[in-house]
């Protein structure tokens, strides 16, 4: 194959290094990351042609792999591990009972904690699953079918891997468990399991095609080809230079445009009656939320009812201070603990506003908190909308302060009951946007 130029690649390298841009200004890394690797690939094709870089395509494709992402899955994943625990208790005849994540039978407490939820080992044996995929089969139903393999059977061997700690930890002792979770499980289970899911692989495996003749008449000039390919080189090298560099230049330029006034005194919030200001006391819950410009945490009280009241502001978004961050939860993870979460709807300034909830406890307390962010002078709880708010307000002069709020009530039995409190609560609020409005002034 001979290498040639493509000018398609360049409007490809330039959507690549605008997305870049996009998640430079939102601080998401694993956008940035992919992008990252969109420019690479799209480079790649602009110096050597779509032709050679077909036949190069799994190897630039596998690139992606070189990413840390997923992190998104492992909610999902714990909740998926907690359940299969369950049945699988349920089916051997020990008494559970599960809330959330949390698993109690007589022997004690257990927790699918994040690190526990198997995303590193759903990881590693997708990326070792493509790859075999890749090698060993020329069929797309077989690639296809030994994909959806590698993906299952992770899941459900971790949910096989906790089910066995909790077992014999019931009937073995603790000790025991704990020594076979970080010895048998950790290290010979898995690898047990991906040598059954490889050998398992190799038994429909392809065989190995003919090795490749050239045809007559296919010969090509070396000379031809070293002037083509160095010819693209130059070209391309300086075409990829200017489009790469045109979005950290674009950044450079456009953050000095955004208010650098991080001196925020933020008021508190009004509510209509019956809600009122009440000793907050010894409060032993507080979201964790990094970075924020101002803070401010109050509890409020309406007869039996009580809703602690949390907002984080930021005068404008940056590293290591925004909003939508992965290290910002309800849920501190050591007082009070991650139960489960899901969607709600709340009326929030007279408009219906999809709010997000997390379920937590602390010892033998319960709470339920609601939380959504403001951006660019609009409610939203879905982190995705937010990022691309942030940078509609970064590209197009629009509001650079954000705030996330956070509401939460405490219950004994339902968390209906603090639902009922919550959803009254934002009702009595006195507008909220035009509150967060005016501390950006």
């Amino acid at each position: 194959l001979v290498p040639k130029e493509s000018y398609l690649a360049i409007a490809v390298l330039a959507i690549a290094v605008f997305t870049w841009l996009v998640g430079r200004i939102t601080g998401t890394s694993v956008v940035q990351q992919f992008a990252l690797v969109a420019i690479i690939q799209s480079a790649v094709i602009g110096v050597v042609g779509w032709r050679v870089a077909g036949a190069m395509a799994f190897p630039l494709f596998y690139l992606v792999f070189a990413i840390p992402f997923g992190d998104f899955l492992v909610p999902p994943l714990q909740a998926f591990t907690a359940r299969f625990v369950d049945l699988g208790l349920r089916l051997s005849g020990v008494p559970v009972f599960t809330d959330g994540v949390f698993i109690s039978v007589p022997a004690g407490n257990f927790e699918v904690a994040e690190v526990c939820a198997g995303l590193r080992f759903l990881t590693a044996t997708v990326a070792l699953g493509v790859l075999c995929a890749n090698l060993l089969y020329r069929s797309w139903t077989k690639r296809i079918a030994f994909l959806i393999l590698t993906v299952v059977t992770p899941i459900v061997a971790n949910g096989f891997r906790a089910y066995g700690i909790v077992f014999l930890a019931q009937y073995a002792g603790n000790d025991v468990s704990q020594y076979v979770d970080h010895i048998t499980y950790g290290w010979i289970f898995f690898a047990l399991v991906t040598v059954i899911l490889l050998s398992i692989g190799m038994t429909f495996r392809d065989k190995d095609p003919e090795p490749h003749t050239r045809m007559p008449g296919s010969k090509v000039s070396p000379g031809a080809m070293a002037g083509k390919s160095g010819k693209a080189i130059i070209v391309f090298g300086a075409s990829v230079f200017l489009v790469v560099a045109s979005g950290p230049a674009f950044f450079a330029y456009s953050e000095t445009r955004v208010s650098r006034n991080a001196r925020v005194e933020l008021q508190v919030p009004q509510l209509d009656e019956p809600w009122a200001l009440v000793d907050s006391g010894n409060a032993n819950w507080r979201p964790r939320y990094k970075g924020a410009d101002a803070e401010v945490f109050q509890r409020y009280g309406a007869g039996k009812m009580q809703v602690d009241q949390y907002i984080a502001y930021y005068a404008y978004q940056r590293d290591g201070a925004e909003a939508v961050s992965w290290f910002n939860r309800p849920a501190d993870g050591t007082t009070w603990r991650y139960l489960g979460s899901g969607t709600a709807e709340a009326i929030i300034d007279g408009s219906r506003v999809q709010v997000r909830y997390t379920r937590m406890n602390s010892a033998s307390r319960k709470r339920i908190a609601w939380h959504w962010f403001w951006v660019d002078g609009r409610f939203t709880s879905d982190p995705r909308i937010a990022k691309l708010l942030q940078a509609r307000a970064f590209l197009f002069g629009g509001l650079s302060a954000a705030a996330a709020i956070v509401i939460s009530s405490e219950y004994r039995d339902s968390p209906g009951e603090a639902e009922r409190a919550l959803g009254d609560y934002v009702k009595k609020l006195q507008p909220l946007g035009e509150f967060l409005r005016r501390q950006a002034k």
